[in-house]
């Protein structure tokens, strides 16, 4: 078993980072093999809506390291991204990467055969064509912190569209929001938030 962990913030010591490793680590003692990505530290181009994925059964044009993230969330079996709020607002890092996942949604190309498929790379020359059921099967968990001590400020947010694209593709399990982040590290000392990390695994693993 394989869980892919994304922190979205660009602080490597920061409370995102914290969080999804703390999941990482729970993973672990259920036998999942693990892995930590740092977006911030990719080169992730922004999705140019040409709508070429939707014409080439999924294959995206972007020559960058969403390909190779693409594959490994396609060999995953679990995946957890972690993002801090800003202005009011998924940050840039996580609206990015959920942008660029556009491209594993069902084709207009495979419509109009009444198929259902997503692409997976290793390169840009070399693909794979697979059904796109296999993406539900991943579970999936969103970890949000924010610097507000009120979690309902971004009630409505959360239940936007954005999550939702997360959802239709995999199998969305739950959404934690961490409050009164702004001090980076600030969660490692809070039991209560640590706590709460604890229960989210338990939810999205088990």
């Amino acid at each position: 078993m394989k869980i892919l962990g994304f922190n979205a913030s660009p602080r490597l010591e920061g409370n995102c980072r914290l969080s999804v490793n703390k999941v990482l680590e729970y993973a672990k003692t259920l036998g999942y093999e693990t892995e930590l990505i740092d977006l911030n530290l990719l080169d992730i181009k922004p999705c140019l809506s040409c709508n070429f994925c939707k014409a080439h059964a999924g294959l995206c044009m972007l020559d960058d390291d969403m390909q190779d993230i693409r594959r490994k969330i396609r060999e995953a079996d679990a995946l957890i991204l972690a993002a801090p709020i800003y202005f009011s607002q998924l940050n840039a890092q996580a609206t990015l990467f959920i942008n660029r996942l556009y491209a594993f949604y069902q084709t207009e190309m495979l419509q109009a055969k009444g198929e259902s498929y997503i692409v997976t790379i290793k390169n840009i020359y070399d693909y794979d064509i697979l059904d796109s059921d296999v993406l539900k099967n991943i579970k999936a968990g969103v970890i949000i912190t924010q610097g507000l001590e009120n979690e309902e400020e971004y009630s409505k947010y959360i239940e936007s569209g954005i999550f939702d694209q997360l959802n239709f593709l995999f199998n969305l399990k739950d959404i934690l929001v961490l409050t009164d982040t702004n001090e980076p590290g600030i969660v490692g000392k809070r039991d209560e938030q640590l706590a709460k990390i604890d229960n989210f695994a338990k939810t999205v693993l088990e």
